[in-house]
């Protein structure tokens, strides 16, 4: 069995169940099972929070994660993510979320990184 992401998840859904005697396969009866949800899905790609805060060694290795963002949705393949604002590239943001260091810190250059 495999996990089916809730955003690939459409309802209502139809099952169609067979139960059939052991002894014998002749003998079955058939149902359906409809379901539905009055649970809805959220639509609205946010992030889960509004501000993400997290410290760096100046020691700390080209591709190493600094910080993990995530949304409301976590599954969906057709959610890219980009950094607007980094001017001096210090930093890379992978598909996953995860912001890496993508060049070697300099403290002395820079104290502090504030990233959109």
């Amino acid at each position: 069995m495999r996990k089916v992401p809730p955003d690939d998840v459409h309802l209502p859904i139809t099952l169609v169940i067979k139960a059939t005697q052991m002894d014998n396969p002749d003998r079955y009866s058939l149902t359906t099972l409809t379901i539905e949800s009055d649970n809805v899905l959220p639509t609205d790609l946010k992030f889960l929070q509004t501000d993400y805060v997290t410290t760096a060694l100046e020691s700390a290795p080209v591709g190493q994660v600094v910080i993990t963002v995530r949304t409301t949705k976590p599954n969906d393949k057709h959610v890219r993510f980009e950094l607007l604002e980094n001017p001096t590239e210090e930093f890379a943001i992978q598909n996953t979320g995860e912001i890496i260091i993508a060049k070697p810190l300099d403290y002395e250059r820079q104290t502090l990184y504030s990233l959109q």
